[in-house]
């Protein structure tokens, strides 16, 4: 808003008011235009006055803006992954987004472990705003897919001194799909009795796995030392005794009489056999079957009677209308509460005889000697069952003839 005076200038005392009015918003020129009015006692004919507009120049405004793609960082998980998107920050308010323009697509996406980018670049962006100067500074995105962590546990294993090694083998855990890793399993060299490491190594990284290795013990227990071998004394023979009685000759007989030789017989040899008498065998294993049945004979006694006092008392109601039948009712109640009062003598035996021949801390086997027991205890209560029910219906059938009859 400056006006310069130049020339001769004003006389002392005379001069003028300056009004400017020129304006420039945007970038480009235009004349910085005025007007001016003599002060009082200022004459223009006194003077040759020459008018100069001036020039408005506005230039670019110099902006930076910072373009950042978005980054994440998951572990592989067998599936598609993606990051998409990005953040950006202007050096000048006066700039905003709506000044620039954005031609891709900012998604960074992969599966397997490894880094996947965006590839944004300067070029994507535009300025759309001419009053600025734009320089778009672009930090590329990425999507980093981490290995996911593997475990491989060596098993142990154990061998008696003497007998040939198991296969050594170990438990994944970690593994997603169908996906395998690598690796090698040995165990520390020896023979006699004591612990050794099994160790399983690989590579640490394999594809989309970290891999962690873990080592296991192999045991070598003593064999069990050799029965004491059977020994049979050998009897001591008799032995053979050869006697010659004493011959009396007498004085009147001149003959003598031959002597005799007796031959005792030999003793017969004794063997004598010190092997241990036989011991039966100790089971081994404990029988699935026999729990089984033990378990449906004692169900099948609980739901007799269960239903015996349900049905007993849907019919308690009924009965107090009918007291002139109340001792016949009284005694087909109490028949069909004997019967399944018999059902629980299966059931305690079938418990009983589970508890006296079965030891559950042994192996599990499907049947054993006492599982033809169980069965037949199974059946019989099973028979007890379908006469309960049989004895329940004929005195349903009954009572009903008698309320039709009534």
């Amino acid at each position: 808003e400056t006006v310069t005076v130049g020339g001769d200038g004003f006389a002392e005392g005379e001069g003028a008011t300056y009004n400017v009015t020129g304006s420039q918003t945007n970038v480009g020129n235009s004349p910085n235009t005025f007007t001016y009015t003599l002060n009082e006692g200022t004459k223009a004919d006194n003077y040759e006055i020459t008018k100069t507009e001036g020039t408005l120049r506005v230039t670019q405004l110099p902006i930076t803006v910072t373009i950042t793609g978005n980054t994440a960082s998951p572990t592989y998980n067998g599936e598609e992954q993606t990051v998409e998107g990005y953040t950006f920050e202007i050096s000048n308010p006066l700039y905003t987004q709506e000044c620039f323009t954005f031609e891709d697509d900012a998604v960074a996406k992969g599966t397997n472990a490894g880094t996947y980018s965006m590839g944004l670049t300067e070029d994507q962006f535009t300025n759309t705003n001419d009053n600025f100067k734009v320089t778009f500074a672009v930090t590329d995105g990425k999507l980093t897919i981490n290995p996911k962590a593997v475990t491989v546990t060596a098993n142990d294993l154990s061998k008696v001194e003497g007998a040939a090694d198991p296969t050594l083998t170990a438990t994944v855990t970690g593994l997603l799909g169908n996906d395998v890793v690598v690796f090698t399993i040995t165990r520390e060299p020896g023979s006699t009795p004591g612990t050794y490491r099994i160790v399983v190594t690989g590579e640490e990284i394999q594809g989309n796995y970290i891999v962690r290795f873990e080592s296991g013990t192999f045991t070598i227990t003593a064999a069990p030392a050799p029965a004491p071998a059977s020994t049979t004394p050998t009897p001591t023979p008799t032995p053979r005794v050869t006697t010659t009685p004493t011959t009396t000759t007498p004085v009147a007989t001149p003959t003598l009489t031959p002597p005799e030789t007796i031959e005792s017989n030999p003793a017969p040899k004794a063997t004598i056999d010190n092997k241990p008498a036989p011991k039966a065998e100790p089971e081994t294993t404990w029988a699935l079957i026999n729990l089984l049945c033990t378990i449906a004979t004692a169900l099948i006694s609980l739901l007799l009677l269960a239903f015996y006092f349900i049905k007993k008392k849907d019919d308690e109601d009924e009965k107090d209308s009918r007291t002139a039948n109340r001792y016949e009712d009284e005694s087909k109640v109490n028949s069909k509460l004997g019967m399944r009062l018999l059902g629980l003598v299966p059931a305690i035996g079938a418990i009983i005889t589970f508890i006296l021949t079965e030891d559950m801390s042994l192996k599990m086997a499907m049947t054993d000697k006492w599982t033809l027991v169980m069965v037949i205890i199974l059946a019989i209560e099973a028979v007890v069952a379908v006469l309960s029910k049989k004895t329940t219906d004929d005195g349903d059938k009954e009572e009903q003839k008698q309320r039709a009859t009534a």
